[in-house]
Parts: C-alpha cells; sequence; structure tokens
C-alpha cells in the first residue's frame, strides 16, 4: 500500500503546525511532487522553527530556482552556506 506523503506530512502539519520535522518532511513531499510553490512556504517554515546544517537551505533555493525566483534564490542560498559555517566550522566545504 503505497502512503500519499503529502497528505500524511499536511495532516500532522496541522495537528502539530511547529514541529519543524512536519513542515520538513511536508516540504520534501511537495518538491518531490514538484509542487514548488507550496514547498517554499514549508521550507521557510521549517527554517523558522529549526537549525538546519543545509539542505533545506538547497532545497529552497531549489524550489524557487524552479519557480523562476531568481533573485530571491541569490538573496537566500547564501545565508544558509554562511550559517552552515559558522555552526559547523570543521567542515570546510561549507565555507563561502
Amino acid at each position: 500500500m503505497a502512503v500519499d506523503r503529502i497528505a500524511y506530512f499536511s495532516g500532522l502539519v496541522a495537528e502539530t503546525p511547529d514541529e519543524p520535522r512536519a513542515r520538513y518532511g511536508l516540504a520534501v513531499a511537495l518538491r518531490h511532487a514538484e509542487r514548488h510553490a507550496e514547498a517554499i512556504d514549508q521550507y521557510r517554515a521549517y527554517l523558522d522553527l529549526a537549525d538546519d546544517e543545509g539542505a533545506a537551505w538547497g532545497h529552497l533555493a531549489e524550489c524557487l530556482t524552479a519557480t523562476g525566483d531568481i533573485k530571491r534564490r541569490s538573496r537566500r542560498l547564501p545565508h544558509g552556506y554562511r550559517y552552515g559555517a559558522t555552526k559547523w566550522p570543521q567542515r570546510p566545504c561549507r565555507r563561502l
């Protein structure tokens, strides 16, 4: 039996809107379904709630690119890299 991941994570978000893992799961499911504009909202909500190593920032940039929002992508992605570089300085690949 296949699970409708969007419906599943939407239900979790409705029950617990401040749970970052539910927001991230919904964002990923929406991105995989190529529902990029909706995924952007969920990635932003997730990033407001949680520290992230950089994956969500990269996925947010992918979604912004897919929607044609290159200007916003250019502003957001460097922030994610800088955040990762300060949070995990031992990972040189994260430095700008």
